[in-house]
């Protein structure tokens, strides 16, 4: 397709200067020009792409051994560094494409190159652009199957010629050069030399340009741009918006969960001094309570023919028969009498409840239980709403 629609065509020249030209010539004020396609809403649609000359871009091809992606990239430099004047650190490298024997076509620019290219864009508001070897603004040129005859696209612009010689490769020369360049690609058999295909007309720098030719820019890497950075946010805006949602919720029912595992710990904690003070009140210091708790009943068990312990769970299933019955203190105390010369002792329950009925039923439950000591119930406080009562076993 020889002819191309032509509408603002933007290319940085071998000076570093950005060059605007129109069907009408080249644009004397760029910054003019590109404000007003900013206040028109026009800019990002119209200067999608700018060009930078073939000559200082340097095409080749090489094999590069890997089967995944990943790996094929890492080796690229090492297999192009065997090719280079300057050590493979100073260039910035663009994969075009891969064969399937292996072969990598690239795209090489001096980083300082890529640098300067970038800030020229800066300084004219133009971060969002594409930039795109100017071979590329030729089409490739058709090729007859039938001919083993290469041919290449040429585009004439006063004294330099840039030239298609491939989907992948181009160069730009003089017209002397080009001669010189060609008869040195003479190739088959019959010495043929590349046909010329000769182009009118260059691509613009439209969006519609970009959308075609997006393989071939330059800016990747370190040096891609303001508009295809905030395309690949846009593309996963809302996967990161429902994993942090997720990971929110997750962290917060996490945090919910540990403070009510840490309440319950704490509430556990202080029932259990409750408990170890009220049937020792005469420990002053509580230091390490399963210790102490063991040592106590051992001590009380060694002196006291039927000890607390073996009380409490004698009794602790007909409490868990009448939840209406709360505890509010546990008290053990020795007694004087002896039983086979051991010590006995009492166990003393302080209870509350809505209805005296409740004390009352718990109390021939307990009776009605094989329970090794004396059971007792005395009411103490009768209010409207509360009943208080005390339960006595005796270990006698």
């Amino acid at each position: 397709m020889d002819n191309v629609n032509n509408k603002i065509v933007a290319k940085i020249n071998l000076h570093g200067t950005l060059v605007l030209t129109s069907k009408d010539g080249q644009i004397s004020d760029a910054d003019v020009f590109i404000q007003s396609l900013k206040t028109q809403g026009l800019l990002s649609q119209t200067i999608a792409v700018v060009w930078v000359p073939t000559q200082l871009v340097l095409f080749t091809s090489v094999f590069v051994p890997g089967k995944r992606r990943a790996d094929w990239l890492a080796a690229l430099p090492f297999s192009l560094e065997e090719s280079l004047s300057e050590p493979v650190e100073n260039f910035h490298i663009v994969s075009l494409d891969r064969s399937k024997q292996g072969n990598v076509s690239a795209g090489l620019v001096e980083h300082s190159l890529m640098q300067k290219w970038i800030k020229v864009l800066e300084n004219h508001g133009l971060e969002h652009v594409a930039l795109i070897a100017d071979c590329f603004s030729l089409p490739v040129a058709p090729q007859d199957s039938l001919q083993e005859k290469a041919v290449w696209s040429v585009y004439s612009d006063d004294q330099l010629r840039i030239v298609r010689k491939d989907k992948y490769s181009g160069f730009s020369s003089s017209p002397e050069w080009l001669v010189e360049i060609r008869d040195l690609t003479r190739q088959g058999k019959e010495n043929q030399l590349p046909e010329l295909h000769e182009i009118a007309q260059l691509y613009d720098s439209s969006i519609q340009t970009l959308n075609m030719l997006s393989g071939y820019n330059l800016r990747t890497g370190d040096y891609i741009s303001v508009s295809e950075g905030s395309s690949i946010l846009q593309r996963w805006k809302w996967h990161l918006v429902v994993l942090f949602l997720i990971l929110t919720s997750f962290l917060t029912h996490t945090a919910i969960e540990t403070q009510r595992l840490q309440t319950q710990t704490d509430n556990y904690q202080t029932e259990t001094k409750t408990l170890f003070n009220n049937l020792f009140p005469d420990v002053k210091k509580i230091i390490n309570i399963r210790v102490q708790t063991k040592n106590r009943i051992n001590h009380i068990d060694r002196s006291v023919a039927i000890g607390p312990s073996q009380l409490m769970y004698e009794i602790e299933s007909a409490f868990k028969l009448f939840p209406a019955v709360k505890i509010q203190k546990i008290q053990w105390d020795l007694k004087g009498s002896s039983i086979k010369g051991h010590q006995s002792g009492r166990l003393t329950i302080f209870v509350e409840s809505l209805e005296t009925q409740n004390l009352e039923d718990l109390n021939a439950r307990l009776k009605s239980d094989e329970v090794s000591g004396k059971i007792s119930l005395q009411i103490k406080n009768v209010t409207p709403v509360l009943v208080e009562g005390v339960f006595y076993v005796d270990a006698d």
